[in-house]
């Protein structure tokens, strides 16, 4: 709770291992996508690229992507948040998704624009 209201993200990588010997295995996995992660969201390229997709994404589509993620990817919950109907809310989508191309029912596209607002940010 304390990390969400520091405005820290936390993003999680890395194949499921069972039983206390395989937990470096696991622990190695999250190391590497730390230092990634680190990497990418200092890189003054990186960064520059980022804010470019994010400003031709649009501040309406920005929040209403926030909102998706916020609710942990639930649409219905994110057109509570915005205070919309659900329909209304799927035109949102059905009209980004047009206008970018990015769909949201893609995990790659969906960690992608979370990657994104968390550069930017």
């Amino acid at each position: 709770e304390k990390v969400k209201q520091a405005g820290h993200a936390i993003l999680g990588f890395g194949f499921l291992f069972f039983g206390l010997g395989l937990m470096g295995d696991s622990l190695k996995e999250v190391l590497t996508a730390y230092e990634i992660f680190s990497r990418l969201s200092h890189n003054k390229e990186t960064k520059k690229d980022a804010d470019t997709i994010k400003e031709l994404i649009g501040e309406d589509n920005i929040n209403t992507i926030r909102a998706y993620l916020k609710c942990n990817i639930n649409a219905n919950a994110a057109a509570e948040e915005l205070f919309l109907h659900k329909n209304s809310y799927a035109y949102r989508i059905k009209k980004f998704t047009n206008e970018t191309t990015y769909d949201y029912n893609d995990f790659n596209t969906i960690l992608f624009l979370k990657l994104i607002l968390t550069i930017t940010n």
